[in-house]
């Protein structure tokens, strides 16, 4: 009967522990590989190799020993005191964060193997190990914290376990582990709060608009009562926000930010529906248009030229000059700037504007241009927030023409106009590509 009992925890117990395995034993692997072309004449990679297949076959593996390496004096110490955090992390947090304490493991013994084998460069593996360190040594939720503030905790470790396992975004990882650190710890539901937008350098991206009217929203449901009534969903909206956020703000590939994006829209959309929280006035006006360069300021006209002028005037139709009412898919080309219509409320490209993106592509190789701005538009057949996100899914298909056709993503800048000046009119329902 004890039996019956015990088993299914030790099931789940072995099932965890071998997630930590096999994810160590990648671990191993990914740093042999890491290491290998770097010609390390002491590289120990058999070795490496030999505890990568320990693990996967489930034989433990440890950290490597300061002392069997022969460390002594101020650096054995530290590599010993490390090596115990580590371990002493690794009993609480391997089995709910087993691939960052398998990666933890892998940095130690690469700021250790760097040492030994003087091969430089130990500083940015002991860096990054301090990092993954931190995240597995978060404590989980309080028993005394709100549902929201759990839900926060474990969606900003979610987040900090992707930036840190790119080995690439390590002080992302550490920021986002220690929001989630203090969400675990808070016993006020407003303790951590949506990415002040401040902290970012985003003082020169023409999101910045758009990023305040939808914290404004977040920041609407909030008072409406979301965090109590729906407390996982709108951990996953404010979370998503900060993706979102540091994603645009690092120029993270456009995948990624696309990911995060929907995922927030998407949150939001639910939990204002389910809550009733109507965006505030302030947020509309300020989703409705992305900013536009200030220009000179106009002349006044002179009164004698205010007058009628009776006589029909039939503008010319040539290289940079806008037919007044282009048809679907027809396109108004200048000399470095293309135009793509769509239908009302719609994001489908015409054939017509599949052409044109081939020929903006061709441009781009043929002037040897630094790249391309797309910006979507939209009218005013709806909201302005819908106008924002319609611009968007309009300028984002024109984005994925241009990568069919062979332009690098990295030479794509994506913007969102929401209504333009004029709205209404045919004209406004478009994406422009332009050179720069």
């Amino acid at each position: 009967m004890l039996f019956v009992l015990v088993a299914p925890f030790a099931a789940a117990a072995d099932t965890e522990n071998l997630a930590f395995t096999r994810t160590l034993a990648a671990a191993y692997r990914e740093y042999v590989a890491e290491e290998r072309p770097k010609a390390y004449s002491r590289f120990r990679a058999r070795y490496y190799l030999d505890k990568a297949r320990r693990a996967e076959a489930g034989d433990p593996v440890s950290p490597e020993d300061p002392a069997a390496l022969g460390f002594g004096g101020g650096t054995g110490g530290m590599l010993r005191a490390a090596r115990e955090r580590l371990i002493a992390a690794q009993k609480n947090g391997r089995l709910r964060l087993p691939a960052l304490a398998a990666e933890a493991q892998a940095r130690f013994d690469c700021w250790a193997e760097r040492l030994r084998g003087q091969f430089g460069a130990a500083d940015a593996c002991r860096r990054q190990f301090l990092h993954l360190l931190e995240l597995i040594e978060a404590p989980a939720a309080s028993g005394d914290a709100s549902p929201f503030a759990a839900a926060l905790a474990r969606e900003y470790m979610a987040l900090a376990g992707r930036a840190a396992q790119s080995r690439r975004r390590w002080t992302e990882a550490r920021h986002f582990a220690s929001k989630a650190r203090h969400a675990a710890q808070a016993k006020l539901e407003n303790a951590v709060v949506p990415e002040m937008l401040g902290r970012w350098n985003l003082h020169s991206r023409r999101e910045v608009p758009v990023f305040k009217a939808y914290r404004q929203r977040l920041l609407a449901a909030f008072a409406a009562g979301a965090r109590s009534r729906l407390p996982a969903e709108t951990a996953a909206a404010q979370v998503r926000f900060d993706c979102w956020v540091a994603g645009v703000a690092a120029r993270r590939e456009a995948a990624a930010r696309e990911r995060c994006r929907t995922g927030f829209l998407s949150a939001l959309t639910l939990v204002e529906s389910r809550v009733g929280a109507k965006p505030p006035a302030q947020a509309r006006s300020r989703a409705r248009t992305m900013p536009r360069p200030r220009t000179a300021a106009k002349r006044p006209i002179p009164r004698r030229a205010q007058r009628p002028v009776h006589r029909p005037v039939q503008p010319r139709i040539g290289r940079g000059v806008r037919r007044r009412n282009p048809g679907l898919g027809q396109v108004a080309t200048a000399a470095s700037r293309w135009t793509v219509f769509f239908e009302k409320g719609r994001d489908a490209i015409a054939p017509d504007g599949l052409a044109t993106i081939k020929r903006a592509a061709a441009a781009l190789r043929a002037e040897r241009s630094s790249g391309l701005t797309i910006a979507g538009h939209a009218g005013r057949e709806g909201s302005a927030d819908r106008a924002v996100v319609l611009s968007l899914r309009r300028a984002d298909k024109v984005r994925r023409a241009l990568i069919a056709a062979g332009v690098p993503p990295g030479r794509i800048r994506l913007f969102a106009r929401g209504t333009s000046a004029g709205a209404g009119r045919t004209n406004n329902r478009r994406v422009t590509i332009r050179l720069r």
